[in-house]
């Protein structure tokens, strides 16, 4: 990748990086270099959902990639261009689509580099002791009192028996710790069946706006998003969720909808972002385009794209990491212990 402000030596560069591969696209009229340009440029500008909260020039950008774009470009050199313009967007719901082939902002040289701040190896040995017990995919334990649960991916489908089960197990504990430190997201159902174990009244959770016509502000009204209760019981104790810069698109919007509720607080640093349901749009050179198609708010009116703030920015200790202790954790405990009192 190159930054924009080398962006004209990229025009130089090109030919040369991919001399060895000059198979041309197809010429057709509608499937050439120019063509594919102008649908991907199009359709991102009527149906991209963040280019006023991000203050992106999406027409000055267009002057200054279509120079870029001749009818005699190898597919790589495409794909080259097209990718970095989609670095412009700092949206990990933002990719070009080859088959198996993705490109992502997480590549780009503006994506910033954070800390984990996880030691996986540490949580088994000291918190889980080492023998990993599952209901479904979530991996759980009891440590001084207190049930951990640790989520790896929202794309791990949670049953409501799944639920149940660990709401059995923790209906006597002094609170619930839920890790979801790294998770990249997924299916956004699976925020449903946690939340609805955790909440004893319907409240509102979330304002989700979908575009209604080609303009960057046109805008739906307000879907309101409720979490219920559900299942067979509800745990009312203090709640923890555990974040960092790598909970992504449903693990930021679980962070964000469990922030909503009273008995819960965020612990860590702020989540990755990912505030827009992904579309994708077929291109006519057989690619695809995928992009954020809304917008969402948490009801203070947060908008949840760059990320929740935790209540408490926790940070995992050098001399706590040596020891075999997870900080993030630790702090947790002391916090529901707290909440006792």
């Amino acid at each position: 990748m190159r930054a924009v402000n080398k962006i004209y030596g990229l025009i130089l560069l090109l030919p040369a990086v991919i001399s060895c591969e000059k198979a041309l696209l197809d010429n057709g009229p509608d499937n050439n270099p120019v063509s594919v340009f102008e649908v991907f440029w199009k359709e991102l500008d009527e149906r991209y959902a963040y280019f006023t909260m991000k203050d992106i020039r999406w027409d000055s950008l267009y002057q200054v990639y279509r120079p870029m774009i001749n009818e005699h470009m190898t597919k790589p050199e495409l794909w080259e261009v097209l990718q970095l313009m989609l670095c412009e967007f700092q949206d990990g719901h933002v990719n070009l689509v080859d088959g198996e082939t993705w490109s992502h902002w997480s590549d780009c040289d503006n994506c910033p580099r954070y800390p984990e701040y996880i030691d996986f190896n540490a949580i088994s040995r000291r918190y889980l002791m080492d023998t990993l017990k599952y209901s479904g995919p979530l991996i759980y334990s009891i440590y001084d009192s207190v049930g951990y649960i640790f989520y790896s991916s929202f794309t791990l489908d949670i049953s409501d028996g799944h639920m149940d089960f660990l709401m059995d197990q923790f209906k006597h504990l002094k609170g619930i710790i839920i890790d979801i430190r790294s998770n990249g997201g997924g299916d956004s159902e699976n925020i449903k069946r946690i939340q609805s174990r955790l909440v004893t009244t319907t409240t509102l959770v979330e304002n989700i706006y979908y575009k209604t016509g080609a303009g960057h502000d046109d805008f739906s009204a307000a879907q309101e998003v409720y979490a219920s209760p559900e299942g067979k019981t509800q745990f009312t104790g203090p709640v923890a969720v555990l974040t960092n810069r790598y909970s992504f698109s449903s693990a930021n919007m679980f962070a964000s909808r469990m922030s909503v509720l009273p008995n819960v607080v965020l612990i860590g640093d702020t989540t990755a972002g990912g505030g827009g349901k992904p579309r994708f749009f077929d291109l006519p050179n057989g690619w695809a385009v995928r992009y954020s198609s809304n917008y969402a708010l948490r009801p203070d009116g947060l908008n949840i794209e760059n990320g929740v703030p935790p209540d408490f920015r926790v940070t995992l200790w050098p001399m706590d990491k040596q020891a075999g202790r997870d900080t993030l954790i630790e702090f947790a405990l002391s916090w529901i212990k707290s909440q006792q009192q």
